[in-house]
């Protein structure tokens, strides 16, 4: 299943500034996790506007590949994940709990989006993976 991602409101954050930004807002998303648990936390990244800055945004995946928390689109929860797709026919999910296993990594997602490209910096926490999605090619703007 090929993975249809809006990035409407959306603004290049390709940029060293906007690498530190999604660093700092993974930290913090791990610490919430960690602090009051994936259920609360998860309802947090879907409710509370600095998971879902419109530049970037914060999601839960199961190491089981289904979606517990997925700020830019809450109807995306619960749903498996396990045969969505990248453009290069890439199980991203799958990837992101392989690449996982040894704790924080930066994996280059392409989505079915025309142009657009994204990056997820990716850590494991409470049997959990936690992502910061943002966009990553300047200039562009989403629809």
């Amino acid at each position: 299943m090929k993975m249809g991602i809006t990035t409407a409101g959306l603004s290049g954050t390709g940029t060293a500034d906007g690498e530190a930004r999604a660093e700092a807002l993974l930290a913090e998303a791990v610490s919430l996790v960690s602090r009051i648990g994936v259920d609360a936390a998860s309802t947090q990244f879907c409710t509370i506007p600095m998971y879902n800055s419109g530049e970037m945004y914060v999601a839960v995946y199961s190491k089981e590949c289904r979606i517990l928390a997925y700020a830019r689109d809450v109807s995306l929860v619960g749903l498996d994940c396990t045969e969505f797709a990248d453009l290069d026919g890439k199980f991203f999910v799958r990837e992101i709990t392989k690449l996982t296993e040894g704790g924080v990594v930066n994996a280059r997602l392409s989505w079915p989006i025309g142009e657009v490209r994204v990056s997820a910096l990716v850590a494991g926490v409470e049997n959990v993976y936690v992502a910061v999605i943002r966009r990553t090619d300047l200039g562009v703007t989403g629809s």
